[in-house]
C-alpha cells in the first residue's frame, strides 16, 4: 500500500470502530465522496475488509509492537500472522478467538455447535474468515444456463454452473460488472447465494407469503419457479416495497407488497420466514457481522424470530406449510426455536426436508444439504450456511 492508500484505509478504520454502518455501505459512501478510481477502491476495499475479517488481532499487534494500524495490516497481508501473541493464553478458546478474529463468547458459541471439537472449531473459524464465492440465480424465462454463462463470458465476466442448484452460476471472474451491464438490467439474473436459492424450493401453492421479505431476493426467486403462483411479498421495513416492486419489474414477476396489518386477515398455501437472525452463517460475505453482533443483541433477535413464528403462523391454510429460514449456524435460533414452536402448537408438524431436497434436486446433495429432518448447508463448501425447516399444518 501506498501512503495515499494507508491514509484511506486509515480513515475507513476509524469510522468504522466508531460507527455502527455497515462496512460496505461506509465504504461506498466514503468512496463516493472522496471520488477515488476504480484501482485505489480496489486495493483500498481489499485492505479494509482484510482488517475486519481480522481486527482482533491487527489490533492487538498494533498495540503490542506498538505500530499504526495500517503498518500492521501491510505486515499481515505479506503473511506475517503474529504467533508470539499467541503463547500466554490459558485455554485454546481464548487463543484461537484471537487467532482468527472473533470475540470469545461468539467463538465459544462456534466452539459449542461444532461438537467441542478444537481443530474443527478452529477449521471453521479460519473457513468463515475467507471470501464467498460470488453466485447468480438466473431467470429460467429468460435464458438457461449455457446461453447465459456465454452472454457472461462475451462480457469478460467468467461464470460457471454450481454444484446442487438447478438455476445457479458462481462467478469466477469479473464480479464488480455484475450489476451494471445491459443482461442484469433486462433481469436475465440476480445475484443469490446458491443456499438461498435452493430454499425457494421448498415453497408451493397458489397463494404464496414471504413475510420477512427484505429486498425480495426470495419473493422473485419462488416467483420464477411458481409462474401461476400469487405471490405476496411484506415486512417491517416498508420503504423496501419500491426495490422489491423494481426488481420485481426488471424479472418480469408478478408479486404484490403489502404491509403487514393487511396481511394479517390472509391466509396462504406456504408462509415463508426469511427470519431476523445474527447473521453468522453469512460471515464471508458480511465479516462485519461478528463486530456487531452481542449477546444482548442475539437475545433480542431470538424474541423476535419466536414472535415471527407465533404470528405468521397463524395465516397458515390448513394443509399448508410454515417454511423457517435462518443464516445461522447456531441451534438456538434454528433447531431449538422449532421445538419450542412446535411444543406450543401441535397442529404443525415437522416435514422431513429430505424427501422434498431428494425429488427437486437428487439423492446424492442430501449429505452436504440436510441434518436430521432440516435444511442445514455446512462450512467448506461454496455457498452460505443456512438454516431451513418444513412444517405441515395438520
Amino acid at each position: 500500500m501506498n501512503n495515499f492508500i494507508k491514509a484511506v484505509v486509515s480513515e475507513l478504520v476509524k469510522e468504522f470502530n466508531k460507527t455502527k454502518y455497515k462496512a460496505d455501505i461506509l465504504m461506498k459512501n466514503y468512496f463516493k465522496e472522496k471520488r477515488l478510481g476504480k484501482r485505489d477502491r480496489t486495493i483500498a476495499g481489499e485492505a479494509f475488509f482484510t482488517y475486519i475479517r481480522n481486527k482482533s488481532l491487527i489490533d492487538e499487534a498494533a498495540k503490542a509492537h506498538k505500530k499504526e494500524i495500517t503498518e500492521v495490516l501491510e505486515d499481515f497481508q505479506n503473511g506475517e500472522r503474529f504467533e508470539t501473541l499467541f503463547q500466554n493464553f490459558k485455554t485454546e478458546n481464548e487463543k484461537n478467538a484471537l487467532k482468527y478474529s472473533f470475540p470469545l463468547w461468539l467463538y465459544e458459541k462456534l466452539y459449542d455447535e461444532y461438537k467441542d471439537n478444537t481443530a474443527e472449531t478452529a477449521e471453521t473459524a479460519e473457513w468463515f474468515n475467507s471470501r464467498a464465492i460470488p453466485a447468480i440465480r438466473y431467470n429460467p424465462s429468460k435464458t438457461d444456463a449455457d446461453r447465459l454463462i456465454k452472454l457472461l463470458n462475451e462480457e469478460n465476466i467468467i461464470a460457471e454452473t454450481v454444484k446442487f442448484s438447478p438455476v445457479g452460476l458462481k462467478i469466477t471472474s469479473g464480479e464488480s460488472r455484475l450489476t451494471s451491464i445491459e443482461l442484469f438490467k433486462q433481469g436475465y439474473y440476480e445475484s443469490q447465494d446458491e443456499a438461498s436459492q435452493i430454499t425457494a424450493l421448498f415453497a408451493d401453492g397458489k397463494q404464496i407469503l414471504d413475510a420477512c421479505a427484505g429486498g425480495g431476493g426470495k419473493s422473485i426467486a419462488i416467483a420464477s419457479i411458481y409462474r401461476d403462483a400469487r405471490i405476496t411479498a411484506t415486512d417491517v421495513r416498508e420503504n423496501l416495497f419500491k426495490t422489491i416492486e423494481e426488481r420485481a419489474k426488471r424479472n418480469g414477476a408478478k408479486i404484490a407488497t403489502k404491509p403487514i396489518n393487511e396481511v394479517l386477515k390472509m391466509k396462504f398455501d406456504t408462509v415463508l420466514i426469511d427470519a431476523p437472525c445474527s447473521g453468522l452463517g453469512v460471515l464471508r460475505r458480511n465479516p462485519d457481522d461478528k463486530w456487531r453482533i452481542t449477546k444482548a443483541k442475539l437475545e433480542t433477535l431470538k424474541k423476535e424470530q419466536s414472535n415471527c413464528l407465533e404470528t405468521y403462523s397463524k395465516l397458515v391454510k390448513q394443509g399448508g406449510k410454515l417454511i423457517y429460514l435462518t443464516c445461522s449456524c447456531l441451534k438456538e435460533e434454528n433447531e431449538e426455536q422449532i421445538a419450542t414452536f412446535l411444543s406450543k402448537n401441535p397442529n404443525f408438524k415437522l416435514i422431513d426436508i429430505k424427501e422434498i431436497i431428494k425429488k427437486r434436486i437428487g439423492e446424492e446433495s442430501l449429505p452436504y444439504l440436510t441434518e436430521n429432518n432440516y435444511y442445514k448447508t455446512k462450512p467448506f463448501n461454496e455457498m452460505d450456511v443456512m438454516f431451513g425447516a418444513v412444517l405441515g399444518k395438520v
